[in-house]
This record gives structure tokens, sequence and C-alpha cells, in this order.
């Protein structure tokens, strides 16, 4: 058993060692030519004169099939392991022209495989190869075959095309100032089933004058690697190009030139990674496209740059996956860029501490089925700016299609888009925008939810939107199902025009706590008949309305239960320097219900001056109810305090040039003012319209008109007409500026503190105020003449007690006070007398 082992043993290495055949170049046949026998010099033992003499005379062979004899199917000879070409030039150019269609002769290429052969061109050797090189052959099945090709010191590979690892394993070695060059065609590494391939540069330059394709067919894997290189392709570099491949292309410090395409996980199945690090940088005339046709690709890219001529995809195919990550790195797309295109796609992108210009169009999840999700990090990105195109966040191919997107823009990026933008487009599209301590610039509008998606958008962290014109939610009415949702938490949005809760079709909620809007013109909640719309302010809230504040205002018919425009303030401020209307112009009945539990609201801070609508002169009215006489408007003061620079009107019966108009509908509108808490302060009140129901109802709290308006008596007049009513009882008085009713408060007469009782304290508030004019209850004027007097104190002695338990006639001291007060007033009454007589 010993000894057969032993016998096995030396014919394994007698076997080894008589293919053990060693060619190196002499040029002792005084010529370039590869096929003169005298120009090398052979190690081992063989019965071939040069390296590939094996096959020069063997008839025509199908370049896909084995030759049907032979030693095996490697066109280098079958014994050879290395092939050694020091300083010298060699050309093996002379090939048989190509029999029609695939029928090549068998020395038209130079072939690697079989027997594990290197060639190796060292200082500064030069070979051209007329043809093609095929390394690694392997498409019979042998397996185990291994072809290495080294290209050392400043020397040169000249070919036509070539395959590496084409059904075996596949090496090349480019180092010290070394080029690789495919001169007219193409390369492809791993380009049959179970090949591989390896393609290292170092210090040296790659060039192909075609389309290079890093794993190339079913089931191979394939490797480039660039450092401090230089790569250059004439037209196209597709990495991961075949079903099931595998493969990687890295590049250190170094510079790839791509004359068309560039493409990352290409194939079916195929799987394409690319990183770049240290300074490298990647230019591509056309377009790169990252996961395609269900492959999955991953870019990185780190302390790098990179330039895209025209197209950016990441997933442009169905079913494919792609993530890209910029770190550190400045990319520049001359066209437009898109995050999850197509059917079943997903995209990630990641931008990190760096620059992302896109010149036109920018998408995240475009397409039935597609997911986006894109992170701008501490980074500046410019997306449209340069051809003013728009930023879609989640857009449905079709009407019944999905899309799902997010992006986010966080730590102190600025994000700049050239016109505008929309987050989630098309019924059935998904998409999110969080902003978080950065900035987003628009040229234009900023869309949340368009033409029946659903959009959200998180703004937080002191985050800023601009926008050049409009702020919009479920803009659009071809779709009735579109559904935002805003949140707003320390962050500020400012709309160069208008802000609208609800601008087409759907739900729009818009939720602000530590927030600022601004905006130059109007903020509208519920323009559309189609629309509802809720804005929710909190605590820390500033709106400043530069125009009007205005719901339910396009001329046009509600749809369903739609039209209705909900306004719950619990905090904050809302500044509107025009008019605020609560349902102005939509047909059909339009609901508006406005809530002010806590905070402040002022109307009419700065109107604009000479406007039509007379007779409200300035445009700094309250109005509830304008054109559409079946509309419901509601405004509930619970708390907090709203106040009006101009008049409160209910059914405004001016048009905007202050013509007077004939409203529609059937005359069925309910409006109301209910005051259960807090103060609204205005400068009149104007019975106006033909609403049924007009009421201010002040069951708690204050109302407030300007005295020089409305007076005591027409106070007691609006609560006798019905237009005002006091539940709770009430109180009226003047405080010098405005005719107060204070609700809840039914004081007898001769109760100016208002404590319920006639006595003491009273009689000192109508001593303090003695003969003062234009004051009011509360400063003892108890019969609302022009001035406290005897005739006041009169009543407060009359109904002296009133509310004091035990206590029916005054006190001595405050009888006294009393009696003082009206001798006196009687006294001065007979001087005005008499003065006037002598007169």
């Amino acid at each position: 058993m010993i000894q057969r082992g032993i016998t096995l043993a030396l014919i394994l290495v007698m076997a080894g060692t008589a293919h053990a055949v060693t060619w190196d170049w002499t040029g002792g046949g005084g010529t370039t030519n590869w096929n003169t026998p005298a120009n090398w010099t052979v190690t081992g033992t063989t019965t071939y004169t040069y390296p590939s003499d094996q096959y020069a005379d063997i008839p025509a062979v199908d370049i896909n099939d084995a030759p049907a004899s032979g030693p095996n199917y490697t066109y280098i000879n079958d014994d050879v392991t290395a092939i050694n070409i020091d300083g010298a030039i060699v050309e093996k150019t002379e090939d048989i022209e190509p029999s029609p269609g695939l029928i090549w002769g068998a020395s038209s290429y130079t072939v690697l495989g079989g027997n594990n052969c290197v060639l190796t061109l060292d200082n500064a050797a030069t070979l051209t190869l007329g043809k093609d090189l095929w390394l690694a052959e392997d498409i019979a099945g042998a397996g185990g075959v291994t072809s290495t090709i080294n290209i050392f010191n400043g020397s040169t590979l000249n070919l036509y095309k070539w395959w590496l690892g084409h059904g075996g394993n596949a090496v090349v070695n480019v180092t010290g100032g070394s080029t690789f060059n495919v001169s007219t065609a193409w390369g492809r590494m791993g380009y049959y089933e179970n090949g591989s391939a390896t393609l290292y540069v170092e210090n040296s330059t790659y060039y192909n004058h075609q389309s290079l394709h890093i794993g190339d067919a079913a089931n191979t894997t394939a490797t480039f690697t660039l450092i401090n290189s230089t790569a250059i392709n004439g037209t196209r570099v597709r990495v991961g190009n075949g079903d099931g491949s595998n493969a990687t292309l890295s590049m250190d410090h170094s510079t790839l030139s791509v004359g068309e395409y560039l493409g990352v996980g290409r194939g079916v199945g195929g799987v394409g990674t690319m990183t770049m690090t240290n300074g490298s940088s990647v230019t591509t005339v056309n377009d790169a496209s990252i996961g395609y046709a269900n492959a999955e690709g991953t870019l990185s890219l780190t302390d790098s740059t990179m330039g895209v001529g025209s197209y950016f995809r990441i997933n442009a195919g169905a079913d494919s996956e792609a993530t890209v990550n910029i770190t550190d790195s400045d990319v520049d797309v001359g066209t437009f860029m898109q995050v999850g295109y197509g059917a079943g796609s997903n995209g990630k992108l990641y931008v990190t501490n760096s620059t992302l210009d896109v010149a036109n169009k920018f998408r995240v999840a475009q397409g039935d089925g597609a997911v986006g999700y894109v992170k701008f990090d501490n980074s500046t990105v410019n997306l449209g700016v340069t051809g003013n195109l728009e930023t879609m966040i989640g857009e449905a191919g079709t009407d019944t299609g999905t899309s799902t997107a997010t992006m986010e823009i966080v730590n102190g990026s600025v994000v700049n888009i050239g016109t505008f933008a929309r987050v989630g487009t098309l019924p059935n599209a998904t998409a999110t925008l969080n902003v978080d301590a950065s900035t987003l610039t628009l040229g234009t509008d900023l869309n949340i939810a368009t033409k029946g998606g659903t959009g959200t958008l998180n703004l937080t962290g002191g985050g800023s939107i601009e926008l050049g014109r409009d702020f919009h939610t479920v803009n659009g009415t071809a779709f009735p199902d579109g559904l935002s949702t805003v949140n707003v938490n320390n962050g500020s949005i400012t709309a160069g025009d208008q802000f609208y809760v609800g601008s087409g079709a759907g739900t729009a909620t818009v939720n602000l706590t530590n927030a600022t809007i601004t905006t130059v013109n109007e903020v509208r909640v519920t323009q559309s008949g189609q629309s509802i719309g809720h804005l929710n302010i909190h605590a820390g809230t500033t709106i400043n309305c530069h125009l009007d504040f205005e719901t339910c205002t396009n001329s046009e018919a509600v749809v369903g239960d739609a039209g209705k425009a909900y306004i719950n303030m619990d905090g904050g401020t809302l500044n509107v320097d025009c008019l605020m209307v609560l349902s102005r112009d939509l047909q059909g009945g339009t609901y508006t219900k406005f809530v002010l539990d806590d905070g402040e609201v002022n109307i009419g801070l700065n109107p604009t001056p000479g406007d039509p609508l007379t007779p409200l002169g300035y445009r700094d009215s309250l109005i509830l109810g304008w054109f559409d006489t079946d509309a419901e408007a509601y405004l509930e003061i619970n708390g907090g305090q709203m106040n009006v620079a101009g008049p409160i009107s209910f059914g405004c019966p001016y048009d905007w040039d202050g013509l007077a108009f004939t409203t529609s509908g059937s005359d069925l509108g309910q409006l109301g003012i209910t005051i259960d808490g807090g103060v609204l302060e205005a400068e009149n009140y104007l019975d106006a319209g033909s609403f049924t129901n007009h009421l201010i109802t002040v069951a708690d709290g204050q109302l407030r008109l300007l005295g020089t308006e409305v007076s005591l008596t027409d106070m007691e007049d609006l609560i006798t007409a019905g237009d005002i009513t006091c539940p709770n009882g009430y109180t009226i008085f003047t405080d010098g500026d405005y005719t107060v009713l204070e609700a809840g408060m039914v004081s007898p007469p001769g109760d100016a503190t208002g404590d319920g009782k006639v006595d003491a304290d009273d009689a000192r508030r109508l001593a303090e105020n003695w003969l003062k004019t234009g004051v009011g209850w509360a400063q003892g004027n108890f019969n609302g003449d022009d001035i406290v007097d005897d005739l006041d104190a009169s009543i407060m002695a009359a109904n002296w007690g009133v509310g004091v338990e035990g206590v029916g006639v005054p006190e001595p001291g405050s009888l006294a006070l009393l009696l003082g007060l009206i001798a006196g007033a009687a006294l001065w009454r007979s001087r005005q007398r008499k003065r006037a007589l002598g007169a």
C-alpha cells in the first residue's frame, strides 16, 4: 500500500514536470515577429518551436466550441507555463482572416489557458497583438485554469479586443508606469459562465477604445482595481453586466473617463460594486446607471469627484436595487437624476459632507412600484437650478401605480431647487420630506401631495423653507383623494406669494408648534370646493400674513363633503395685515370653524389704503361669509384675544371692486361668533348681508368695540335687536377707548367695581371719578350719559346695600360722603344755571 502511494506521487510529479515549459524572448531571429522560432529560447521539453506553434495549421473552428481534435482547447501550446518578454518589442500580427459568421482561424487569437500560463512583459517591453486576447480559456469545463499577464516597469500591451476569464480564472497586473491598451474594440472580464477575472492597475494607464464589461456572463466574478492610475474608456463601462455576475470596480487616487455610459449592476441578477476614494475622479459623457434591469448596484465615493454628462439613474429598471454613497465628495449631473426609477425598483442616495449639482430634473421613486430614499447630510445640493426644472419626490407612473419616496435634509444641509417640488404625485404615490436643522429653497412652489397623492412634510430643528412663490397642500383637482400632512416644530416657512392649506382635492393638515410662517400675500385654508383643510396653531408659533387670511376661497361648487376649513389655535400669534375672511367664495355651502383657545390674533395691522371694498374702507376687517349665502362660518373664542383694526361683518355684500352684488345660494347659511372666554376687540360691528343667522354670543369674556364708533347705547341696541346675545348676563361699560360688553357679570345699578355689591368700594370709585366725562360704568357712570354726577350718586344711593347681607341703608360715613357729593352737584348745577341766565 505504501509502495503504491509513492508510485502515484512520482507519476504526479513527472506529469507536472513534463509540461513545465518556459519561453523567453531573445530576439535571436533578428525580427520582432512572435512566430519566428529563432526569437525564442525554451526551458523544458517540448515539441513546439515557439509558444503558439500548437495550432498554427489546424482548420478553422468556431470560437464558441472546443476543437474537435488536438491536445486541448488552448491556443498557446498546451505545455507552456511561462512566457517572458524583457525589454523587447514583439508583434504577433500574422493572423488568419475570419471565415463567414463566427468561424475564425485558430491562430487569429492569442489564447492563454489550459496549463496556467503566465505571460510577463518587463522593463519597457512592448507586445502588440493583431487580433484578440483570450485569457483563461476554459469553455470545455476542464476547471482549475488560471492564466496571468504581468505588465511591469513601463511595459505596454497593445491588442484589438480581449476577454478575461473565458470560463477560467484570469489575472492581469499592470504596474510601474505601464500601459494596457485595447486600441480598437472592447474588453470583457468574466466573459464565459463560471469564469473569473482580476485586472489590477497601479501607477499605470488602462485604455479601452470601446466598451469595458466587468462581469459579463452568468455566474462570473470580476474585479478591476485602479490605484494612482488613469483609465480611459471610449464608450461604455459596465460593472456586473452579465446575468448573475458579481463585479467590483475600485479606484484609489485614480481617474476614469467614460466616453458614453457607466453602469454598475447592469444584467439580470447581476451585482455591481464601485468604490472611489482619495481624490479619485470619474467622468462619463452621457449616462450613469446604478442598478439596472433586475440588477443590484452600489456606488461609493469618498473624497472624490464625479461628473455625469446627462442622466444619473439610481435604479433604472424593473426590480433593481441600488445604493449610492457620496461622502466628502463633489458630484455634477448634466441633465437629471433619478433615485428609484421603474417598476419594483429600490434606490438609495446618501450625500454626506458633499456637494451635489443636478442641472435639471431630480426624481425620487418615479414609476409604478418604485421605492426611493434620499438623505442629504451636512451637504450643499442644487437641483434643477441651471435648467430651472422641477424636483419630484414620489411620483407614480400611472393613476393606478404605486411609489414610495423619502427625502431627508438634515444637519445643516442647504438644498436649492430651481423651480417647484412635488411630494407625492398621483394616487397611491406616498412621499415624505424631512427637513431638520437645514435650509430648503425653491424658485417657485412646494407641493405636498399632488393629484391624489399622499405627502408628508416634517420641518424641525430650526430648519427653514424659503419659496419664491406658493406653499401648496393637496394641489390639483383632477383626483379627489389627496392627503397631505405638514408638521412644523421649531422651523420656519417663507412663501413669496401664498400659503395654502388644502389648495386642490383631498384633505390637508398643517400642525405648527414653535413655528414661523411668513407670506407675502395670503394664507388660504381650503382653496378648492374639493378640499378639506386643517390648520392647527400651537404655542410658540408666529404667522405673519402680509395680505389676507381666508378660508374657502375659490369660486366653484362644493363637491360632496368637501369645502371645509378648520382652524384651531391654542397658542402663538397670528398677524394679518389686511382682511380675515371666513368662508369667502365657494358655492354650494362651505363650512369654516375657527377656534381660538389661547394666543393672539391681530387683523388689519397694515391694511392696504384706498382699497375699493367700500364701505369697509381699509382692508382691515373680519368678515364671516362672502358671496355664498349658504356658507356656514363660526368663530369660537375660548381664550386669548382677537384684535380687529376694522369692523366685524357678517355677509359682506360687496365684490372685490367695491360694487354691490347679488349673493348666491338659497340663504340657508349660518354665521356666528361665540365668545366663551378671552377677548374679541374690533373697530365696529356691521350688520350686513342677507344671511339668516348672524349672531355674536358672549357667554364669557369680553366683546370690545371702538368707543368712537359704538356707544353704550349702540351696544344695548345690538343686544335688543338679537345680533348679540349674553346667556350669562352682561355688563356694558367704556374704558375710554372701547365700549366693552363683559359677560357673566350681572351687576346691580351702582356697582362700579363689578363684585355684585353696592357698598363703600363703589362710593369711593364714584368719588374718584366725580365730574369726569367720557367714562363708563366701571368709573361710576351708571346712567350712560357724558358725566359722573349727582344722578349717578342718586342711583347708587337708591341701591345701597344691594348684594350686601344685612345692610339696607348706607352707613354713616358712606352716607355723609354720598350726601356731600349730591349737595355739591346740586350747588354746581345751580351756579351753572345762574351763569347761563346772566349771560
